[in-house]
């Protein structure tokens, strides 16, 4: 997987970046194993709540981008890494020939259908965006960019082959001490826990939550409010947060299951 991901920004021109404004490169880590077809106790599944989420984040970061540059990459993972896939499908619907792997924000489409797959290699799929994230900071002549990874899974680590939980931890902590990335993770309860002791997550950067509408309703929102400080911190140079999720008030329904796990 080492060169996997080495033409990433190939197509950056073709966005036109102003290396003058703040720069945010949003990647989202989307978890796709099987179990995001379970069904949750409204009857909706977890793809389909998983797509109300992220379409959510996505039309928030169009909102936040008036003053800022923002380029959102997509990987999708189960027990394979693949990415932009479903912006790939739309592409080709449209009869675009060439594939685009990163976009600017205004480029992407609300997503339509969270397809479904295999395990979970979840580790690996942080290590692909370490990897694009790196390749896009090379990219430009400035200093005023930023790296947003933002994770979203339903399950547990079970199928990664190039990436250690020291590796995750160790690369995660190097890159925030470096002041311009930032790794934000939603899970389930166990898993939340999990990770901020295995994968070095900051807590303040960790939103856990249980299988259901509301709770994932409440994710949601949470992501929103902490879209709107990240995008606000950027606008007056700031380049990276321990505090994605946190505020004056926490959120009700996170205490709550903060106190089941």
């Amino acid at each position: 997987m080492e060169n996997m991901f080495d033409d990433i920004s190939k197509d950056l021109s073709r966005i036109g970046i102003d290396i003058n404004m703040p720069i945010v490169h949003a990647i989202f880590v989307q978890d796709h194993s099987g179990s995001m077809d379970i069904k949750t106790d409204s009857g909706q599944k977890r793809a389909e709540l998983a797509t109300s989420n992220f379409n959510e984040q996505l039309a928030k970061i169009k909102r936040e981008s008036d003053e800022v540059i923002t380029t959102v990459t997509v990987i999708e993972f189960d027990d394979r890494i693949l990415c932009n896939e479903h912006f790939i499908h739309q592409i080709r619907d449209n009869n675009i020939e060439t594939r685009p792997i990163t976009f600017s924000a205004d480029e992407v489409k609300p997503m339509t259908n969270w397809w479904t797959g295999g395990a979970t290699a979840l580790r690996d799929a942080i290590g692909a965006a370490y990897q694009i994230g790196s390749n896009l900071l090379s990219e430009h002549d400035t200093d005023d960019q930023s790296v947003l990874v933002i994770i979203l899974t339903d399950g547990e680590e079970n199928a990664s082959q190039e990436w250690s939980d020291k590796d995750i931890r160790d690369k995660i902590k190097d890159l925030e001490d470096s002041g311009n990335w930032t790794f934000t993770f939603m899970g389930g309860q166990l898993q939340a826990s999990e990770m901020i002791a295995n994968m070095g997550f900051s807590a303040g950067n960790t939103y856990s939550m249980s299988q259901t509408t509301t709770s994932y309703s409440a994710a949601t929102k949470m992501s929103a409010g902490g879209l709107d400080k990240y995008f606000q911190m950027r606008k007056t140079g700031v380049k990276g947060t321990k505090d994605f999720f946190a505020s004056d008030e926490e959120d009700e329904w996170q205490q709550k299951e903060k106190e089941n796990i």
